[in-house]
């Protein structure tokens, strides 16, 4: 679980739907009117990503994702040897976003690439994935953004998860909205609750992502550049992996333990 203080400035805009499309190694992801190039599942074709679009918005989207898939394909083999070598070495974890957000497609899709790189630089790769996961995956991990969030329920909190049962984060976005740095601070909160979940207990660092208690200060550093994980993190998330390979999640204990992140919010 973690908070902080709100900063000045808003974010607005609106919900768009999201879809992937594969194109070898690679895929492209559409926000509807914007794409995001990325390694993104795979889920749908183009006329369910644009339904009801006018054949110019049709046009322009494959114009994009051509232009997209050419850049794609001017990596030379090398590469694409050294990204396989990397990613092999590394470990893979699956997340899953609830598919109705209040979060701006924009601030929200690159919060998602910020935490996916803060993840890769040691060498855990998160595969991205919208809705719910089923009963029969191993190892997924469920994040669940909501607003409304009553003013006294874990006042200073911006998100918790529960790394006893091993699976669910929940976010609050009406308290990192009104951020200075929005996308920062979401990102930032995304990585602290999956590794609480990875690392299968609440604690927290002394400095770095996990920390318990970010200040003004951890806020206006992250902010310019992320937040880097303390080398016991790191032991704690690869351990944690072994036990899920082994046993999975331990859904059958209570949830009732959660692990928050909190700030110096005013008044709390």
């Amino acid at each position: 679980m973690i908070s902080a203080v709100p900063g000045s400035g808003d974010a607005a805009g609106g919900v768009s739907s999201i879809c992937h499309l594969p194109y070898g190694d690679y895929n492209v992801t559409l926000h509807s009117d914007k794409y995001f190039s990325e390694l993104w599942p795979f889920r749908q074709d183009l006329s369910a990503c644009l339904p009801g679009a006018t054949t110019e918005m049709k046009l322009a989207t494959m114009i994009t994702i051509a232009a997209a898939m050419a850049v794609a394909g001017n990596l030379n083999a090398s590469d694409k040897e050294k990204g396989k070598e990397k990613t092999s070495a590394g470990r893979q974890v699956t997340v899953y976003r609830t598919a109705h957000s209040a979060v701006p497609y924009q601030i929200e899709g690159a919060a998602m690439d910020q935490a996916s790189e803060m993840f890769a630089q040691i060498g855990v790769s998160l595969v991205w994935r919208f809705g719910s996961p089923s009963h029969a995956e191993a190892g997924p991990i469920a994040i669940e953004i909501v607003t409304g969030t009553p003013a006294k329920f874990m006042p200073g909190t911006l998100a918790y998860a529960f790394p006893y049962e091993g699976i669910h984060i929940r976010i609050f976005w009406d308290r990192i909205r009104d951020y200075a740095t929005p996308r920062e601070v979401l990102a930032h909160v995304i990585v602290h609750e999956i590794t609480h979940i990875l690392e299968g207990e609440p604690r927290h660092s002394d400095e770095g992502i996990m920390k318990a208690h970010w200040t003004p200060a951890d806020l206006s550093a992250l902010a310019k550049k992320p937040l880097e994980f303390a080398p016991e993190d790191v032991k704690l998330i690869f351990e944690g992996l072994d036990r899920r390979d082994l046993t999975g999640p331990v859904t059958g204990l209570p949830a009732a333990t959660a692990a928050a992140i909190r700030t110096d919010a005013p008044g709390q």
